[in-house]
């Protein structure tokens, strides 16, 4: 591993030796946790918004989700690019390679920040009146969007330069980077909302405030650290062989995350038919189930990370190995965290939810989303996984074309056909589960391909020499 010191070692884990299994669940760990902290102060905000601002409020926020991810999608996706390439010449050896990845990736984030911002500051209410956001929402909700992507800047910035430490198996310092901001949103959701009686428009700035804490406290220790990721400078720079990688990597990865985006967008247009109590309880459920998501993508970056640096080292038995264990530990975690949430649904419900008027209407929406989307959820874990081994292994294309199929084309003819002819909302949401299974096995077949055109040539040499060298995981 390069490091400079041997104690800013102890935070990075050596993925190219020793077993595999305790590692991966080691690093996943590490990123669950900042993922389910992340969603936890997001519920904060949802929970202050909705029990002090009102129900109104709470529809609000939650109509912008599908409309904030599909924008996220446009940049996000090439922080994918970042992290294969980053443990490629991790596990090359390459330090040059990997500092001239630092800087371009750097640069990226600034400028793609910046354009994001501007983005969804001018277009916010027309995306929303596009997806036919409620008319009774869709003031607070353009209050709310316009507010929050001004954060992109630094959202962008500390997801690209986080890739960067995960890579070398540093997940911890972003986490505790996360934990400072998240404390730092719950403080200035309850001044901004209960203390001045803002409503979406407190949450929103909150959320601005926080972005721009994790992103300071990222750059000040990647200033000061004297690990391998240190910025010695600020530097706006764009190195073309590194850029043209990361491009070539996150191009497909974006359109993937856009055209999936695009088709919740379709289904919250779907959803906006039914009442606003509709809304508000799918909202609330879509809350909830994104904490199991989120369970299960931490083996998504596990799988991209360990592939990736075992690929750039040509351990090949070593990539097998991995697969077998995040297929093992998403299939367990997605289907006990899915039902376990299905079952304490109505509580967790209730805690997004403000008593009163609707209430129980509310909830019962939201247990019918959670029925036909939150159980089979583990279907999505292994199309994470599988998306996440095909990257590490420099395969990006034929896994978004997979997905944009399975995900986008399968659920918008879904919704002209199956939903236009039953309209209800469990017609609705069962366009998820048929979606994530049919990808599921397309994308299998397509690892199974990609594992015979790269393997073949040193896969035996290395299969001998491995066995004799690392224990088994």
């Amino acid at each position: 591993m390069f490091t400079k010191n041997k104690n800013k070692k102890k935070k990075e884990i050596d993925l190219l030796n020793g077993p595999i299994l305790p590692k991966i669940v080691s690093y996943s760990l590490v990123i669950m946790v900042t993922n389910l902290m992340q969603m936890l102060f997001n519920t904060a905000d949802m929970v202050i918004v909705g029990k002090f601002a009102g129900n109104e409020c709470l529809g609000a926020v939650g109509a912008t989700s599908a409309l904030v991810a599909l924008f996220l999608s446009l940049f996000t996706g090439f922080a994918v690019g970042v992290s294969v390439i980053t443990t490629h010449t991790i596990g090359a050896g390459d330090m040059k390679g990997f500092k001239e990845t630092v800087t371009t990736s750097f640069s990226l984030s600034i400028l793609l920040g910046a354009i994001l911002s501007a983005l969804g500051f001018i277009f916010a209410k027309y995306a929303l009146m596009l997806m036919g956001t409620p008319e009774d929402l869709l003031p607070l909700a353009t209050t709310y969007l316009r507010i929050y992507f001004l954060c992109m800047l630094p959202q962008m910035f500390f997801t690209y330069m986080a890739s960067v430490l995960r890579s070398l198996g540093n997940t911890k310092t972003p986490m505790y980077m996360l934990m400072v901001a998240g404390v730092v949103n719950i403080l200035f959701n309850l001044i901004f909302v209960i203390v001045f009686k803002m409503n979406v428009d407190g949450v929103a700035l909150a959320t601005v405030i926080s972005q721009y804490v994790s992103a300071g406290l990222l750059l000040w220790h990647m200033m000061k650290t004297d690990a391998v990721y240190k910025i010695e400078k600020i530097e706006f720079k764009f190195y073309k062989d590194k850029l043209s990688k990361i491009v070539r990597i996150g191009i497909p990865n974006a359109i993937h995350g856009v055209v999936i985006s695009i088709s919740n967008v379709f289904i919250q247009s779907a959803l906006n038919t039914f009442p606003s109590i509709a809304v508000t309880g799918s909202s609330a459920a879509a809350n909830i189930e994104t904490y199991v998501y989120h369970i299960q993508s931490s083996f998504h970056q596990a799988g991209l990370t360990f592939v990736g640096q075992n690929y750039g080292a040509g351990k090949f038995d070593r990539i097998k190995k991995t697969q077998r264990c995040c297929y093992f530990l998403v299939i367990s975690l997605g289907l006990s965290f899915g039902i376990l949430a299905y079952i304490f649904g109505e509580p967790l419900l209730g805690i997004y939810i403000n008593q009163g008027p609707g209430y129980e209407e509310a909830v019962a929406y939201g247990m019918e989303r959670m029925l036909c989307i939150c159980v089979p959820y583990f279907l999505c874990g292994i199309i994470e996984v599988q998306t996440g081994l095909l990257c590490g292994l420099g395969k990006s294309v034929s896994p978004s074309v997979i997905t944009v199929f399975g995900f986008c084309a399968v659920r918008l003819i879904w919704i002209a056909t199956v939903f236009e002819k039953f309209h209800s909302l469990t017609v609705l949401y069962a366009c998820y589960p048929v979606s994530w299974l049919i990808s599921m096995i397309l994308l299998y077949f397509v690892y199974l391909r990609a594992k015979k055109q790269l393997f073949p040539k040193h896969y035996k040499q290395i299969k001998v020499r491995s066995k004799s060298t690392e224990a088994e995981a």
